[in-house]
C-alpha cells in the first residue's frame, strides 16, 4: 500500500512543478506592472493633437498688443510712449537671444525690430504705428470696436435739361445721318445760331437713351427750339413751311417781324352747322 502511494506521488511531481512555475510567472508580471520604475506604455501620437505653442505665439495670445524689440531697436521708446499715451496695455518681448522669433519676423513679417502686433496681426514699425494713431483706428483696433461707417457719398447731381431756353435751337444727331444733315442745312439757311450735339461722341454715355426716354422719339435727329422739343426733320420742316419756326425762334417776342408770311390754318364752315357766336 505504501509503495503504491509513493509511486503515485512520484508520477505527479512534474505537474506540481509546472503549476508552481505558472504561479511564479503571474507574480512576476503583477510586480512589474505595479512597480513605479516600470516604463509607461507608449501611445501613438494623435494626428489631431495641437502642437505646443511657440514663445512668439504664446506672447501674442497673452496680450492683444505685443512689441518685439532688440536692445538697440530704433524708435522703440517712441512707440511705447504712443501706446502709453493711449492707455493701451502692451507687452514688450525682447528677441536678442530668441532665434526662433527672429526667424519668424524675418520670414513671415519681413521686418526688423521693433515690430508691433495687435491681436496677432503685424502692424509694422514706428511709422505704421503713427499712421494708425493719426487715423484714430489704433484704440478701435485694440479694443475690437468696429470702425465708423464710411460717409455716404453724395448723390450724383441731377442732369440738366436737354433743351436750353437760352439757345435758339439745338440739334442732337449724327454727322453721318442724312436727316440730321437736312436739319442743320435748314437752320443755316435761316441763319439760326444753333447748337449741334454729335451723339456718336456725346458725353456722358447714355445720352441717346435719355433722349428717347424723355421725348418718346426713337429716331435721330432730336430738335429743340428755345428749350422745347419739336421733333425730328419732318416736324422741323413742317414748322418752317407753315411759318411758325420764326415765331418759336423769337421766343416770347412773338411780335418780332420774321420777314416771311405766316400761314394760318382755319377750319372751313360746313352748311347747316351751328357756329358759336364770335368764332367767325
Amino acid at each position: 500500500m505504501l509503495a503504491e502511494t509513493v509511486k503515485r506521488l512520484r508520477s505527479l511531481w512534474p505537474l506540481r512543478l509546472l503549476r508552481r512555475a505558472i504561479r511564479l510567472g503571474f507574480e512576476l508580471y503583477e510586480a512589474a506592472v505595479e512597480s513605479p520604475l516600470a516604463p509607461a506604455p507608449t501611445r501613438a501620437p494623435s494626428a489631431a493633437a495641437p502642437a505646443a505653442p511657440t514663445r512668439a505665439a504664446a506672447a501674442r495670445e497673452a496680450a492683444p498688443v505685443v512689441l518685439y524689440v532688440e536692445w538697440d531697436s530704433p524708435g522703440k521708446d517712441e512707440m511705447e510712449r504712443i501706446l502709453k499715451a493711449r492707455g493701451l496695455k502692451y507687452k514688450v518681448l525682447p528677441i536678442d537671444h530668441d532665434e526662433a522669433t527672429r526667424s519668424f519676423l524675418e520670414n513671415a513679417v519681413k521686418r526688423e525690430p521693433p515690430v508691433l502686433f495687435i491681436g496677432g496681426d503685424p502692424i509694422g514699425g514706428l511709422q505704421e504705428l503713427k499712421a494708425l494713431d493719426a487715423s484714430g483706428d489704433l484704440v478701435r483696433r485694440v479694443s475690437g470696436e468696429l470702425p465708423p461707417p464710411a460717409p455716404t457719398p453724395p448723390p450724383p447731381a441731377a442732369a440738366g435739361p436737354l433743351g436750353n431756353p437760352e439757345r435758339p435751337a439745338q440739334v442732337y444727331g449724327s454727322r453721318n445721318d442724312q436727316w440730321t444733315g437736312r436739319c442743320t442745312i435748314l437752320l443755316e439757311q435761316r441763319k439760326v445760331d444753333f447748337e449741334f450735339v454729335d451723339l456718336d461722341q456725346a458725353k456722358p454715355p447714355g445720352l441717346r437713351e435719355r433722349l428717347t426716354a424723355e421725348t418718346s422719339h426713337n429716331m435721330m435727329p432730336y430738335v429743340f427750339v428755345r428749350g422745347k422739343f419739336v421733333g425730328g426733320w419732318n416736324e422741323l420742316d413742317e414748322l418752317d413751311r407753315l411759318g411758325q419756326l420764326d415765331e418759336l425762334l423769337a421766343g416770347s417776342d412773338a411780335s418780332a417781324p420774321s420777314g416771311r408770311p405766316r400761314i394760318r390754318v382755319v377750319a372751313a364752315e360746313r352748311p347747316g352747322e351751328d357756329v358759336p357766336p364770335g368764332s367767325r
